[in-house]
């Protein structure tokens, strides 16, 4: 995975925001499950196919801090800047 951070220009001016580039997926459902496919055993990898990937996506940005997004198929992190 690369990873590259700098500041996201759209929010420049009202919100500085940090951003982490975290690789391409099509969606950010598609980003989880690539991101927690490597961590099951193969023997467990249907267990992906039963989670809520939304509800997953909902509890990781839950503390308003963190906002995953994906642009021309590039999903990125944006933190928001203390």
């Amino acid at each position: 995975m690369v990873t590259r951070r700098g500041k996201h220009p759209h929010t420049a001016l009202v919100t500085p925001t940090d951003f982490e580039y975290l690789g391409e997926h099509a969606t950010l459902e598609d980003f989880v499950h690539g991101t927690l496919e490597p961590l099951l055993p193969t023997g467990l990898r249907w267990l992906l196919d039963c989670l809520d990937l939304a509800a997953v996506l909902r509890v990781m940005t839950a503390d308003g801090r963190d906002r995953l997004r994906v642009e021309n198929g590039r999903v990125y992190l944006d933190r928001r800047a203390d």
